[in-house]
């Protein structure tokens, strides 16, 4: 399953803030990693996961601050 990647709320946040401005619905996944440390995987259906890396791209949101998309 492919999926955004946030460290922080903040990061979470502005992502959500942006893509429900693109009148998309994101699903968000809480997970611990291997560090023991939070992350949030969020997660767009599949219609429309390149207009939501746009989205994020257009706004310089995912070079700085999410990691690309995750996945197998």
């Amino acid at each position: 399953m492919n999926y955004f990647l946030a460290v922080n709320d903040r990061q979470l946040g502005t992502c959500l803030r942006m893509l429900f401005a693109e009148k998309l619905q994101p699903a968000v996944q809480t997970v611990l990693n291997e560090k023991g440390k939070i992350e949030f995987h969020i997660s767009i259906a599949a219609g429309s996961v390149r207009r939501a890396e746009r989205t994020l791209q257009d706004h310089d949101f995912v070079s700085y601050s999410i990691s690309k998309v995750k996945g197998p």
